[in-house]
């Protein structure tokens, strides 16, 4: 399942499985790649008993960064346009600006990793339901890679799927670090309590990460 399909699979909402389902092969599908909003069951639909699922999570700051300028968030709001830091116009209000921004963007101004896992923006404040969610994706990801940590993620991730090296091989596109450079810490701090949930499931996992890579043998590094 590919963006080659042409297929709008329902994205901010869930997948839509009718499309899918009519064009299913009898094997069914091997690889769901597509950017879809995380719902374990729509997937299992379609998938082969015994599927692994995995995600990638990247540092808070740089995610917001990256959305914030790839997905023209300051076109969006114009009224940053003007101002000399778009980032700390949008920051000194986020709450406020977030409400006028337009259904196709809406989802990605906070806690966008957090929401794409499949956490509704009703429970952004209730930490008893984010810490359920965490526990959740725990629960129904096999593994979690981590892009701060991407070539010892790639190597887990390898072994998890019995694959060979030379199927792990990458190239790196839109590589962009000038978002981040340019920023000051206060900024960066205020990006950071925005996004206190992304942080929050982006440390769980990076902590698991280093974990398993400390349990790992010699052949490992």
């Amino acid at each position: 399942v590919m963006y080659p399909l042409k297929l709008h699979l329902g994205y901010p909402g869930r997948i839509n499985m009718l499309k899918l389902e009519r064009m299913m092969p009898d094997t069914g599908y091997n690889i769901l790649s597509q950017y879809t909003r995380h719902h374990q069951m729509d997937v299992l639909r379609i998938m082969n008993e015994g599927t692994i699922f995995t995600t990638l999570l990247r540092h808070p700051v740089d995610q917001f960064l990256s959305v914030f300028n790839n997905f023209d968030i300051k076109l969006e709001m114009k009224n940053l346009l003007p101002h000399h830091d778009p980032y700390e116009e949008f920051l000194r209000r986020p709450d406020r600006i977030t409400m006028l921004a337009s259904e196709s963007v809406y989802h990605l101004l906070q806690n966008s990793m957090s929401f794409d896992l499949g956490l509704n923006t009703p429970h952004f404040k209730n930490t008893t339901a984010v810490d359920q969610f965490i526990d959740k994706i725990d629960r129904e990801f096999h593994l979690v890679l981590i892009l701060e940590l991407l070539d010892e993620s790639l190597v887990l991730f390898k072994r998890l799927m019995c694959w060979d090296l030379k199927q792990m091989v990458y190239v790196k596109l839109s590589i962009n670090n000038e978002y981040g450079a340019s920023i000051s810490d206060d900024i960066r701090q205020k990006i950071m309590d925005w996004n206190s949930i992304d942080f929050k499931l982006y440390d769980h996992f990076y902590k698991k990460m280093k974990k398993i890579i400390s349990e790992q043998d010699e052949d490992f590094d």
